[in-house]
């Protein structure tokens, strides 16, 4: 993480291992972490710490994969850290069918592309001026208005219209 996010997230695993020394949880209890599901069960088990070494472990590959889906790093960095945060407050969810890194895995997948449809509807809603010139690969143009005035299309169907109408009646 290399923006003001990461200030973000530090903080976030700061106050996280902060509260596990305040209520006693730390890692010194004599519990020596030595796999993925270790960490989750003593995480489910209130050892933040135990989190922070999983995170620690898959940041950089969850990054990896929003980053592939979200093309933007900012971005990516952000839907990750939602991703471990919704992780964290869902531990207790995991139901073991999979592999941690799975799980985290969809959660991040998910997470992304809930992001990349929220970009998209933002880009669609994004307005623009109609005196304001387009930009082309020739240079700038005026933009042109549709003309309100039916097609000549549109007069000839709904005169072909009338008249099946009017022989049917």
């Amino acid at each position: 993480f290399n923006s003001q996010r990461d200030n973000n997230w530090v903080e976030i695993v700061l106050v996280m291992s902060a509260e596990a020394e305040i209520t006693g949880l730390a890692a010194s209890d004599g519990v020596a972490p030595d796999s993925d599901i270790s960490l989750l069960t003593q995480t489910q088990q209130g050892n933040v710490e135990a989190f922070e070494l999983l995170v620690i472990k898959y940041q950089d590959r969850m990054v990896n994969i929003a980053f592939r889906l979200l093309g933007n790093y900012d971005d990516a960095c952000e839907c990750v850290q939602d991703a471990f945060v919704a992780a964290y407050e869902h531990i207790n969810g995991f139901r073991g069918d999979a592999q941690v890194s799975t799980w985290l895995t969809a959660i991040t997948l998910n997470h992304s592309r809930n992001r990349l449809k929220q970009i998209q509807r933002r880009a669609r809603r994004i307005g623009f001026s109609l005196d304001d010139p387009k930009e082309t690969a020739d240079g700038m143009r005026a933009r042109e208005v549709a003309c309100q005035t039916p097609s000549a299309l549109d007069l000839v169907e709904e005169r072909d219209t009338k008249n099946i109408l009017a022989h049917c009646i």
